[in-house]
């Protein structure tokens, strides 16, 4: 079954009366209304009076931009800031003008919904409300629905609810490991959103923008296995139990890469990916070896040692026996070493390295679970009886469609 039939079933469901579960607390929070019972109004008034008092203190006469887009989102962990906290930044100034052309105000505030039925629980959460206005967006249309780049003002706004979080667990004896880095996947799909204009600081409209359909791709994962689907995860299951779980292990590294990029933890993302890869080349060293006749111990001895991965790949495409420039073109090795090793080493070793973070990490992922694809499928071609090991790593890729706007 395909997404698109998963989401048939659950409207047919919900229209014969039965009883619809979402399987994740982050999609159900728009279901609380939470917007409804604010002051939407004097909160953007307030940030508007900030970034004027910031204006003025700058000795600055104008805000370049007409209308503003604000977006709430709803966190699903406290931040104890003071209610209510706003921060006015002037994010591009055009000083020969005395203009601001682009501006970010965010504030933090708190909610409280109630959990349990026989004893009530009080949930404390917060919220931020970010408004961005920027010259470089063009035009914004009052409805809120009909900005063809609403996707990028609300990337722009989840970086600054970022900086936020970053900032208070930097500060000494405020970490908080279940406070973590959102994407847009991260927060509900449907997001409230307000246009507002800049010469008299008010609303102009507002209206819940759909900004992505993770709730669908959450429902297609929590569908009931089928047999197939059972067996093979028993199989897993088993082996992973056991002492046989290797590759296991490797896929493990993988979902980690993957992990870290869904948590927005993009740079960890490239690096885990990168040590993934290195770490299956050397494991599919291992086993090509153990099936030509050497021991355990001299597979383990000799897939250790190689310090490079580029004399691993070249020992890899003799034992598989590729030359090394037909081998490279087989598993597109210049493309995994540019979009993964290459800019690993960059974040790894160059504090000032810059780059589109979130579009880098699923690169980085991306090459890596195919390149071990590749590998995988030329190993399995020539020994058979690798052919278990093999489907896991097949498997691997499979999730990758899912990760690919997930920052």
């Amino acid at each position: 079954m395909d997404q698109e039939k998963a989401y048939e079933e659950l409207i047919k469901q919900h229209a014969v009366g039965e009883e619809v579960s979402i399987p994740s607390i982050i999609d159900a929070l728009p279901l609380l209304e939470i917007y409804r019972n604010i002051d939407l109004d004097a909160i953007i008034a307030g940030q508007f009076e900030g970034m004027m008092s910031a204006l003025n203190d700058n000795k600055l006469k104008a805000l370049g931009p007409k209308r503003t887009v604000s977006f709430f989102i709803p966190l699903t962990s406290f931040i104890p800031l003071p209610e209510t906290y706003n921060a006015a930044i002037m994010d591009r100034v055009n000083r020969s003008k005395k203009r601001v052309d682009r501006f970010t105000c965010v504030t933090v505030k708190h909610y409280y919904p109630k959990l349990g039925h026989s004893c009530e629980v009080l949930l404390k959460l917060s919220y931020v409300i970010v408004t961005i206005g920027d010259t470089s967006y063009g035009a914004i249309n009052t409805k809120p629905e009909r900005n063809k780049n609403i996707n990028e003002i609300y990337h722009d706004a989840i970086k600054a609810v970022n900086k936020v979080i970053d900032s208070y667990k930097a500060t000494p004896m405020r970490h908080n490991h279940l406070l973590q880095p959102i994407t847009p996947l991260g927060t509900p799909g449907h997001v409230y959103t307000l246009i507002g204009n800049t010469e008299h600081g008010h609303i102009l409209n507002r209206g819940v923008v759909i900004l992505h359909e993770h709730l669908v791709g959450e429902l297609f994962a929590s569908r009931k296995m089928d047999d197939d689907e059972i067996n093979i995860f028993q199989q897993i299951h088993i082996r992973n139990s056991l002492d046989d779980a290797l590759p296991l292990r490797m896929i493990k590294k993988l979902n980690e890469a993957i992990d870290a990029r869904c948590m927005g933890r993009n740079e960890s993302a490239v690096i885990l990916a990168d040590n993934y890869t290195e770490q299956a080349m050397r494991y599919w060293l291992y086993r090509i070896l153990i099936e030509k006749g050497a021991t355990e111990l001299e597979a383990r001895k000799r897939s250790r040692g190689f310090e490079k991965v580029t004399m691993l790949k070249n020992e890899l495409a003799k034992e598989l026996n590729y030359s090394q420039s037909e081998f490279d073109k087989k598993i597109r090795y210049a493309r995994w070493y540019q979009l993964c090793r290459n800019k690993r080493n960059g974040l790894a070793h160059d504090f000032l390295y810059e780059g589109d973070s979130h579009q880098l990490s699923y690169d980085a992922v991306q090459e890596s679970a195919s390149i071990i694809k590749s590998i995988a499928e030329i190993a399995v071609e020539k020994y058979t009886n690798l052919y278990q090991d093999g489907r896991i790593f097949w498997a691997s890729t499979w999730m990758l469609d899912r990760i690919k706007h997930s920052s």
